[in-house]
């Protein structure tokens, strides 16, 4: 082998620049960043009616303030602080002892910009009416 090695890139590959591109945030645009978005959740592509329906219980004990919600199939999730709920990038962000606090960013067309807001999803409770 010569010590003088001189690389011509006319008809072969830069062997020092990588096949693939990782795909970054900056070299995507704003539509192409939420495709490429990981699928949803059951929780996230629930409404806020369809929550405040499907929320059966809340807990709280040694492992924090949980709460349990019911989809339209029957079966349910245990959430905590932290959890993507709802629609518009919902996050649980309070758990009380008769509701809990979903922040969602709801698109302003005059801003064009996202703004966080909060709504408060009660529990529903079931009362006895039946004397024995």
């Amino acid at each position: 082998m010569s010590a003088n090695f001189t690389f011509y890139p006319i008809k072969a590959l830069d062997p020092f620049i990588p096949f693939l591109v990782p795909e970054t945030a900056a070299n995507l645009g704003e539509d192409e960043q939420d495709q490429k978005a990981a699928p949803l959740t059951p929780l996230q592509k629930m409404t806020l009616s369809e929550i405040e329906k499907g929320l059966k219980a809340i807990t709280w004990g040694e492992l924090g303030k949980k709460a349990v919600i019911e989809d339209a199939t029957g079966r349910g999730y245990i959430v905590g602080i932290g959890t993507p709920a709802g629609e518009h990038s919902g996050v649980i962000t309070q758990i009380s002892s008769d509701h809990l606090v979903i922040q969602q960013e709801i698109w302003d067309r005059k801003a064009k910009k996202r703004f966080p807001q909060e709504y408060t999803v009660k529990l529903v409770k079931k009362m006895d009416n039946q004397k024995r």
